[in-house]
């Protein structure tokens, strides 16, 4: 995955932080997608959390985010 790429709540995404169905890693990382901030400062504000390059996977393949 582009470091540089910009990811989007889609709004299959918005609906989720509604109804909080997600486990909490997942969710965490959804929060953290704002449209401005690239997959590159995703991944340094995440390492915390694990497999967080998975999890973006994951959100983008499921249709819970989009790349701009």
């Amino acid at each position: 995955m582009d470091n540089s790429r910009i990811l989007v709540k889609t709004g299959k995404g918005i609906e989720e932080l509604k109804h909080r169905s997600l486990p909490q890693p997942l969710r965490s990382l959804l929060i953290m997608v704002d449209g401005i901030t690239s997959i590159g400062n995703l991944r340094q504000k995440t390492a915390q959390i694990p497999k967080v390059d998975e999890s973006l996977n994951w959100l983008l393949n499921e249709g819970f985010v989009e790349s701009v």
